[in-house]
């Protein structure tokens, strides 16, 4: 008995030659369904496209999360531009607060050392502006729906304002801060990280667009199959 191999790659036969009656009929057995062989192709052809269907839909989910991967990678980039022009309005002896993610990603994704440590930090609420959102959100410097500067005083960080009224400023105990002298290193960092990204998905996307094209002609090859013995039938019925 002769054996066609799944094309999921499983042990059991998908179709195979069948008995001696239905050999005469030039039939064969699909799934223990005897059949003609042009109906049998047809259905193996339809499995394929299924199967390379279902691959297609697997590495578009995986197309998608590069894509994030770069978006979050070059935000992480604007965010330290921002946060270098803080450093250079007045940031308390050149440090600049950052949060606990950005550090993490820098260290487990970036695989870079940003050398960070805890220290206050006081500075002019005129350079709030200038921080990324995230790390403003983290120490609670908040502005009103107005556009108006008011910061939640208090809390894990002991965010106060200090100074008399002509020179007031804010001051953070115990931030997490970056050196400012650091960021452009980081930054160049950064930016090697997210070539490197980018050249993966170039070649991921390449891959993918084969599949793709691979499960176009599949597909194509099925619909011709089924087209060509829809039009043999009809032939045969039109000379009866």
């Amino acid at each position: 008995m002769t054996e066609v191999s799944s094309l999921t790659g499983g042990g059991s036969n998908v179709v195979s030659a069948a008995g001696d009656g239905d050999a005469r009929a030039c039939r064969v057995s699909f799934g223990g369904v005897g059949m003609s062989a042009t109906d049998a192709a047809e259905f193996v052809m339809m499995h394929r496209t299924e199967v390379l269907k279902q691959v297609g839909a697997d590495r578009t989910e995986l197309a998608e999360k590069h894509l994030a991967d770069i978006r979050k990678a070059r935000q992480y980039i604007n965010d330290l531009t921002d946060m270098r022009k803080f450093g250079e309005d007045r940031g308390d002896r050149g440090c600049v607060p950052t949060t606990p993610e950005m550090v993490d990603y820098l260290k487990s994704e970036v695989g870079c050392s940003p050398g960070e440590y805890r220290q206050r930090v006081i500075f002019c609420g005129s350079a709030v502006g200038k921080l990324p959102e995230s790390i403003r959100n983290h120490y609670g410097l908040y502005f009103d729906r107005s556009g108006k500067f008011k910061p939640q005083t208090g809390g894990k960080f002991d965010l106060w304002w200090i100074g008399d009224a002509k020179h007031k400023k804010l001051q953070i105990h115990g931030a997490l801060v970056l050196n400012k002298g650091d960021i452009d290193t980081i930054k160049e960092e950064m930016n090697n990280y997210v070539d490197q990204l980018t050249d993966s998905n170039n070649l991921f996307m390449t891959k993918f667009k084969n599949v793709v094209n691979t499960m176009n002609e599949t597909l194509d090859g099925a619909n011709s199959m089924v087209d060509k013995s829809h039009d043999t039938v009809k032939n045969l019925v039109s000379r009866w």
